[in-house]
């Protein structure tokens, strides 16, 4: 699993990678914490030891899935539509009488955020302009700017 692999990576001990492989990967492009709860102290132990073996990508990542999975702190997990990942071959539409970006199954929540996370996303996250096709809830295919779907 991307769990286990990445605590592996990571220099985490066989029984923490263990632990956390069978959970699901959950993404930090989004969370909240108050100011005084006690994850950030331990997210940072873990990220200091994520970041010794000087694997810069996904060490928050994992830092946070071992903080959460390992270590036994509660949480809340946001539903997708707070944090929706941008997928390059879709998986999410367009609502034409909301004006927004919506899940693409029933209800078809709209979605608050999108994630453009990965290498796949970079020509959106490198041009504000760049144009998508978009599936709307009535079947056609539009364009959008996905950094300024408001427009």
């Amino acid at each position: 699993s991307q769990n286990y692999k990445h605590a592996k990576s990571s220099g985490f001990s066989e029984k923490i990678a263990r632990q956390v492989a069978l959970k699901p990967h959950l993404n930090i492009g989004v969370f909240a914490l108050e100011a005084n709860a006690p994850h950030w102290n331990v997210w940072q132990k873990n990220l200091k030891w994520a970041l010794k073996k000087g694997r810069i990508w996904g060490s928050e990542q994992i830092a946070m899935n071992i903080t959460i999975y390992s270590d036994n702190l509660s949480v809340e997990i946001l539903p997708t539509y707070c944090n929706w990942t941008h997928i390059s071959y879709g998986g999410l539409k367009f609502d034409k009488e909301r004006n927004t970006l919506v899940e693409p199954y029933l209800p078809n929540h709209e979605i608050g955020i999108v994630h453009f996370a990965g290498k796949h996303n970079d020509p959106i996250r490198n041009n504000k302009d760049f144009v998508s096709k978009i599936e709307t809830l009535d079947g056609e295919i539009i364009n959008k700017k996905l950094r300024s779907i408001k427009n």
